[in-house]
């Protein structure tokens, strides 16, 4: 799928705005509790020292994000900042694969447009690039999800995309709670979609 010269530049001024608004705006964000909650579940030299904290409650599950940045954490030491950064760059990823979808489905006028318009006016996604949780990686893989099963449903259905499909699922089930309820969602609409594709084609061969 190429890009041309002006989806380019319109996504790149699109994200680039979004980014320097998500920019200044964190550090005049004071930290709050669930934000500390991460700077210190991530903050150990040994796994053991990490294991402990994760399973001390609630606020350190489910693991996945936690363990990212524990693992980042041992070659570069991170700041509250740093973690707010991270979650933006998660969340203009998952951006970047909604537009690849819409734009295969509607175009890509319709795609910038779209994508634009809610990128741009979305306090929540503008609220959650500057938190240091998790919320930035569960927007990333639930889009994830969503874009492996359109590829699965409009291509073949080959082993890598099927890998892919899997660790998806799997990032998605590990991030949040509600990841789980999505995955298995997006599981079965998948699984219908397949029966309806099925039975269409039955209908349509030659008898």
């Amino acid at each position: 799928m190429r890009l041309r010269h002006f989806e380019i530049a319109t996504i790149t001024l699109l994200g680039s705005v979004f980014t320097i608004c998500t920019i200044y705006l964190i550090p005049h964000k004071a930290p709050w509790v669930d934000e500390m909650y991460t700077w210190y579940g991530i903050q150990h030299d040994t796994f053991g020292q990490f294991q402990d904290s994760i399973g001390s409650g609630i606020n350190y599950s489910p693991p996945l994000y936690f363990f990212l940045n524990w693992i980042w954490q041992l070659f570069l030491p991170q700041s509250l900042n740093a973690l707010r950064v991270e979650s933006l760059l998660w969340i203009l990823g998952g951006t970047a694969l909604v537009y690849f979808m819409l734009r295969k489905q509607l175009g890509a006028t319709a795609a910038i447009i779209g994508v634009g318009g809610v990128l741009l006016q979305s306090s929540l996604l503008l609220g959650q690039s500057a938190e240091a949780r998790s919320y930035g990686l569960f927007f990333f893989c639930g889009t994830a999800v969503l874009y492996m099963g359109q590829s699965l449903t409009t291509g073949k259905g080959t082993r890598s995309r099927w890998i892919w499909a899997f660790i998806a699922h799997l990032a998605l089930s590990q991030t949040h709670y509600l990841g789980i309820v999505f995955s298995g969602m997006a599981a079965l609409s998948r699984y219908l979609s397949m029966g309806s594709n099925r039975r269409q084609t039955l209908k349509t061969s030659p008898e």
